[in-house]
């Protein structure tokens, strides 16, 4: 079972929840997340590597419902139509440390 919320700082109801029954769960390695951002004029690839043990589950019936709230991630999530979305897999874990590496500039 999983039911966690990213919360407003600034109060109110939760910017996110994802709640619901995972599926099947093996072990895995984490899985390296790649992020693009834009920074003084040029965007950027920047990835995380992490490390530790973790679980990986089906997405089962799990559900994303997005806050109604205006903070800034709420409004995008909305803007990407995830609100009651259900994902494909869901990985956890109790023990991990992640290192966000420097941004390489990417052309355009």
């Amino acid at each position: 079972m999983i039911d966690v919320s990213v919360d407003d700082p600034d109060g109110g109801e939760p910017i996110m929840t994802l709640f619901g029954r995972v599926g099947l769960g093996v072990p895995s390695p984490q899985i390296p997340v790649m992020l693009y951002s834009p920074h003084e004029g040029q965007m950027l690839r920047v990835t995380v590597n992490g490390r530790g043990p973790s679980t990986t589950y089906a997405g089962g019936k799990v559900r994303l419902k997005v806050g109604s709230g205006t903070h800034p991630m709420a409004e995008s999530l909305r803007s990407l139509g995830m609100d009651g979305l259900t994902p494909f897999a869901i990985q956890t874990t109790h023990a991990s440390q992640s290192r966000l590496n420097k941004g390489v500039p990417i052309g355009r």
